[in-house]
């Protein structure tokens, strides 16, 4: 069976009344309060209490918040689930939501505007409701809510470079919603079902390439590598409390979509596996050597998120290719989620606390939780990365050797030394831009005031950290991750270290550029040179029109045809899933949302 079964969790509304409503409040008042937000006053007046809309969410991480919520009136009967995979998750992403909140006032300029206070409330009632929803067309309208509310967050800067990083950002956006759309219709006929239960067992009963699909339509969300490049460009652009929620919760809707969706421990998928982990192992160094070639602080964090994402891909991966291996790929799976979240909205958070502080002494309390953060991340002893790092092992052990030996043995330990690398040399740039009087962190980053950062960003910030430390130990027991046997061993203290003193050794000796290397972006930028080229090169429509004339008659009996034959095909579609032009609809209305809220 798939690790998060939704199969076993009650059909009907929860027995508790109090615990039913919560489940609905969650997520209704964060998307009610995008709506009241349009109007100018009011999203002057929310603005200083965004925090407050993501407390209902956590309140439904405690173990006996289990059940569903049958509503049969909204969408095509809507279905919200808190199950063994939401509750951990829900917990870091709500604290994750509140310390965005508490820092947006002191590190957003024009905060109180209703593009902001809109599309942050949208992007994170979204993101709830992809935890939550059970049914296919509830978790895909989430998931597009939570797309386009994210444009309008690296868009809300408006300055050229924000605008040029949201226009990358909405075209891998529509590149990943085609292609997710398609999986998921093809999943739902297969399945003739609309509840993700039976959708990822349908696509289990026998090879499908909606899953392929799956894959990638998810791997644009969370950055896999080859459909990452809008993360680098988006992260620097947009204000540092949207960075940190893109970073910690947007990227790991695709990674929640992937153990919700894809057929794991259902059906061995050897070659979406292998696909999977070699993605994964390509991004996690590659991205790696990307980001340590940048020199913006932010700029190379959202290279270490297509870097660790590459350690999920990996786990995903592993449990296609071996269905045995699902139940740990799955539990590290959602592990990373909470290790990641925290550690990287740390991070994330830092650089802002980091742009307000310059040389004042509260720097060098910033500088060594930064460098906590980083650590958990690398995989340090007692940290979360180390936790998932071990259930890495667990399931690649389950591959057999040699590949699973060597994975086991030397690629997964060697993942800390890269993210080692990078980090570091992010805790080591924001030490020299503090030394600097007045030094940014990075574009669309900056504190609207010149004070120092404030008591709430302080908070904030503090706030994810002690989750970075604490949290991966307390949900732990809440996921199907393996438990350590013994983290005070020497033996074990020997494997964590010494990934670490190699990247840490390897960041020392190396005389790093002053500049960036690699342009931000890096596979975007060869690509827009081409289409400028072939732009210039376009010779006019009159010169096509004066060599397309005499084959127009001919063209047009033909697309004739192909239009009439793509009608066909479009109706026996529709009438194997009738549900489709619904689910486009959805996706249209929030895009225009999205797109109006960006003006505002």
């Amino acid at each position: 069976m798939t690790a998060p079964d939704l199969a076993g969790v009650s059909a009907t509304v929860l027995s508790s009344a109090p615990l039913s409503a919560a489940v609905i409040v969650a997520v209704a008042v964060p998307l009610a309060g995008s709506v009241v937000a349009v109007a100018p006053r009011v999203a002057a007046r929310l603005a200083g209490w965004l925090w407050v809309a993501p407390l209902p969410a956590l309140a439904l991480a405690i173990p006996e918040a289990t059940g569903a919520v049958d509503l049969p009136w909204l969408l095509l009967e809507t279905r919200l689930a808190n199950d063994d995979l939401a509750r951990p998750l829900l917990a870091m992403t709500a604290v994750v939501w509140v310390a965005a909140g508490l820092a947006a006032p002191g590190l957003v300029t024009d905060v109180g505007r209703p593009r902001f206070v809109v599309a942050f409330l949208a992007a994170l009632g979204g993101n709830l409701t992809v935890l939550l929803a059970a049914d296919l067309v509830t978790f895909y309208a989430g998931f597009a809510v939570l797309t386009y509310a994210g444009y309008a967050l690296v868009a809300h800067e408006r300055t050229a470079t924000a605008w040029h990083a949201a226009r990358a950002y909405l075209a891998f956006a529509v590149l990943g919603e085609a292609l997710l759309l398609a999986g998921l219709a093809l999943a739902a006929a297969q399945a003739d079902s609309l509840a993700l239960a039976d959708v990822a067992a349908g696509l289990g009963a026998s090879p499908h390439p909606a899953a392929g699909l799956l894959l990638a339509g998810f791997g644009v969300k969370a950055g896999l590598l080859g459909l990452h490049s809008w993360l680098p460009l988006a992260h620097p652009a947009a204000p540092v409390p949207a960075s940190a929620v893109l970073s910690g919760c947007l990227i790991k809707a695709g990674v929640v979509g992937w153990v919700r969706l894809l057929p794991l421990g259902e059906i061995a998928m050897p070659v979406l596996g292998g696909i999977a982990m070699t993605l994964g192992l390509l991004g996690v160094f590659v991205a790696a050597v990307l980001g340590a070639l940048q020199h913006e602080p932010k700029t190379m964090l959202a290279y270490s998120s297509v870097s660790q994402i590459g350690l999920v891909a990996l786990a995903v991966g592993a449990g296609a290719a071996v269905p045995e291996a699902a139940v740990v790929a799955t539990g590290t799976a959602a592990l990373f989620v909470v290790v990641h979240g925290f550690a990287k909205a740390t991070l994330f958070l830092g650089t802002g606390v980091a742009a307000s502080e310059g040389r004042r002494r509260p720097g060098r309390v910033l500088l060594a939780g930064q460098a906590v953060a980083a650590l958990v991340l690398a995989g340090a002893p007692l940290g979360g990365g180390m936790l998932v790092k071990e259930g890495l092992k667990e399931a690649t052990r389950t591959l057999g050797p040699p590949l699973g030996t060597e994975l086991e043995q030397l690629v997964v330990p060697g993942t800390g030394a890269a993210t080692a690398l990078l980090l570091g040399r992010v805790v080591l740039l924001l030490a020299a831009k503090q030394r600097t009087a007045g030094a940014g962190a990075g574009g669309g980053s900056a504190a609207p005031g010149a004070g120092g950062a404030s008591a709430r960003v302080w908070s904030a910030w503090g706030l994810v950290l002690a989750g970075a430390v604490a949290a991966p130990w307390l949900l732990l027991p809440r996921t199907a991750a393996p438990a350590p046997t013994d983290v005070l061993a020497f033996g074990a203290w020997v494997e964590a270290l010494w990934p670490m003193a190699i990247g840490l050794g390897t960041l020392a000796v190396v005389r790093w550029p002053a500049r960036a290397v690699v342009p931000a972006g890096d596979l975007l930028v060869p690509l827009g040179a081409a289409a400028r080229r072939a732009g210039a090169a376009w010779p006019g429509p009159g010169a096509v029109r004066s060599v397309a004339a005499p084959r127009l008659a001919a063209v047009s009996r033909h697309a004739g045809r192909s239009v009439t034959h793509a009608v066909d095909v479009g109706e026996a579609l529709l009438g194997a899933w009738r549900r489709t032009g619904l689910v486009a609809g959805v996706l249209l209305l929030t895009l225009l949302a999205a797109l109006v809220a960006a003006r505002l």
